[in-house]
């Protein structure tokens, strides 16, 4: 004599998934598409931070060059040049560096705001020239105060004929 066994609940050959185990396994998805996102807006931000501040010290280093070229006569500048809008020592760029206007007058138009000074230095036959080059952070939202990032760069430059 044979014994079959009964087997409750189950059918032979059925195979699938229950509803349980597919909205765990969408949750799981969520929440990795969810972290993905996440990382996706820092690394598109830290990016863009990346390239501003290059642009910047581009512009920066431009600005020495022309300085460079262009010292001799050139007049020395007040110690808050740096930090102030200073007739003559301050230029307002827009997005490729392309100077738009003096600060006071374009700042609407620019992206980047380029400051520089001209100083006496403690080394004989020298300069202290210093360039800053400042931008608005479109990340942050601030309805107080103006937020900005800023390149400097200094450096002692030889007077011509001293």
């Amino acid at each position: 004599m044979r014994v079959v066994g009964i087997r409750i609940g189950t059918r032979t050959g059925e195979q699938g998934f229950t509803l349980i185990e597919a909205v765990v396994a969408i949750g799981l998805m969520a929440t990795a598409l969810v972290a993905l996102v996440g990382v996706l807006v820092l690394t598109v931000n830290a990016n863009r931070r990346a390239k501003e501040t290059s642009l910047a010290v581009v512009f920066a280093e431009a600005k020495l060059e022309s300085l460079r070229h262009g010292l001799l006569g050139a007049p020395y500048s007040s110690a808050e040049s740096l930090w102030r809008n200073q007739t003559g020592f301050c230029e307002a760029l827009d997005e490729h560096g392309v100077v738009v206007g003096e600060c006071d007058a374009s700042l609407a138009q620019a992206v980047f705001v380029r400051r520089w000074s001209i100083a006496v230095s403690p080394v004989a036959g020298t300069v202290a020239v210093r360039v800053a080059v400042a931008w608005q952070l479109t990340a942050v939202a601030s309805t107080e105060s103006e937020q900005h990032d800023e390149v400097r760069l200094s450096t002692l430059m030889l007077v011509p004929g001293a």
